[in-house]
């Protein structure tokens, strides 16, 4: 019986003390006629796009110092990898070109990075003659006059 009486105090001074269905559904509408859809939008468009640019930018970015700091070995020299081939799906060989020098580097799961062969700079060489210049000294030789 207590519980009863307790229980329908509570119950009237909270409908009593809450406001109405209306007063709730007036208020929100008030709410919403202040919102600012519109500028909330466009703020969050501006927002986004700015986000995507961003990270676009340091994306190129980061692929441009990236290739720049690989290409070059912190001293200005310049190093390139000329030829890889795979001797099998975890091993492969490098050839690598620095400084004039040619790098023959063996790569493996095992044994990691290593040095096969080690080229010297390219000399300046003379050019070979040509046919035609070949052939003249021929017929020199055979017609001296």
């Amino acid at each position: 019986m207590l519980r009863r009486i307790f229980f329908t105090c509570c119950l009237t001074c909270h409908l009593i003390a809450s406001p109405s269905s209306e007063e709730i559904l007036t208020e929100a509408e008030t709410q919403l006629t202040q919102y600012d859809f519109k500028g909330q939008l466009f703020k969050l468009l501006l927002t986004a796009s700015l986000l995507i640019a961003g990270l676009a930018g340091g994306a190129y970015a980061i692929k441009r110092l990236g290739r720049s700091r690989l290409m070059s070995n912190g001293e200005g020299g310049k190093m390139r990898i000329l030829i890889r081939r795979p001797l099998s799906p975890k091993s492969a060989l490098y050839l690598i070109e620095t400084e004039g020098y040619r790098l023959l580097v063996g790569d493996s799961q095992h044994g990691g990075l290593r040095t096969l062969l080690t080229l010297p700079p390219k000399q300046e060489t003379k050019e070979p003659p040509s046919f035609r210049e070949i052939l003249e000294q021929r017929l020199a030789e055979k017609n001296p006059s």
